[in-house]
């Protein structure tokens, strides 16, 4: 960490356990509201309590920006393609912070509530990595960008498959679909044939979730376009993405979500 950062958070801890050193004081508890935090018995003394509640703080607010994920809502727009993500909370959640990075993720998470759930955007095998993203994906961001931001923040060169690859940003990646199985294009086994078939059928269902975000527009013609493709397709391809952001706000729309005039709506 740079030492703008390490002061910027320090300066915070003691904010923070200024603040808590104001909290009413009930024999070994601290109250925050409806919730009391037992104090141990070894810190009956005052000011040895605010060195410890100081160094937890730091080490907590240190290590956030490494293992902290955020808790969000979708803000719902008209038309709602222009629906965006808002951030609204952040937390440590132990589990999550075990998974690694990848430039080409095979997760996504939702915030509900509080709780945030973990779902896959394509067949993991038995044994496999689950593999999140750390902010940096391959379709928007740059090999240089995205190297750049993982080693100054996480400390670690990253060597996916979308880095190993150089795969292209979304804008240049080319429309046409390859067969994993075929030398050359066109596919001569016919696999693609039946994606490219999948894919038109569920154009109809993609245009009217874009277009409304309604919940009853069924997630599984998606999910097995993607199924498919993922075993037959060489990636990336244009379509096999569109499907996945599509995925994405399909389940994100069960998830939080608020209205236009800040309320949370049922849709």
């Amino acid at each position: 960490r740079s030492p703008v950062d390490i002061l910027r958070r320090s300066c915070l801890a003691i904010f923070l356990s200024a603040f808590i050193d104001r909290l009413p004081w009930r024999g070994h508890c601290v109250t925050v509201g409806s919730v009391a935090m037992v104090i141990p018995g070894e810190f009956t003394d005052h000011e040895a309590l605010r060195r410890a509640v100081q160094v937890v703080l730091l080490k907590t607010l240190q290590s956030y920006p490494c293992n902290a994920h955020e808790v969000s809502e979708l803000v719902i727009q008209d038309p709602f393609r222009y629906s965006v993500n808002e951030d609204i909370a952040a937390g440590a959640f132990t589990f999550l912070s075990l998974i690694n990075h990848s430039c080409n993720p095979n997760v996504v998470r939702h915030s509900y509530g509080r709780t945030t759930v973990l779902r896959a955007l394509r067949p993991i095998r038995e044994g496999g990595e689950i593999l999140d993203n750390y902010g940096y994906h391959y379709a928007t961001h740059s090999i240089t960008e995205r190297r750049k931001a993982l080693r100054q923040q996480y400390l670690f060169a990253c060597s996916c498959e979308a880095c190993t690859g150089r795969w292209p940003q979304f804008g240049d990646i080319p429309p046409v679909v390859s067969c994993r199985f075929c030398d050359g294009d066109p596919c001569g086994c016919g696999k693609v044939t039946m994606v490219t078939q999948l894919s038109s059928r569920i154009e109809r269902d993609i245009n009217q979730f874009v277009s409304s975000g309604s919940h009853s527009v069924s997630p599984k013609r998606v999910i097995k376009f993607l199924s498919e493709a993922e075993k037959v397709a060489v990636k990336p391809f244009r379509r096999y993405n569109e499907c996945q952001e599509v995925l994405k706000q399909m389940w994100n729309i069960r998830a939080n979500v608020r209205g236009r005039k800040g309320k949370n709506v049922d849709i």
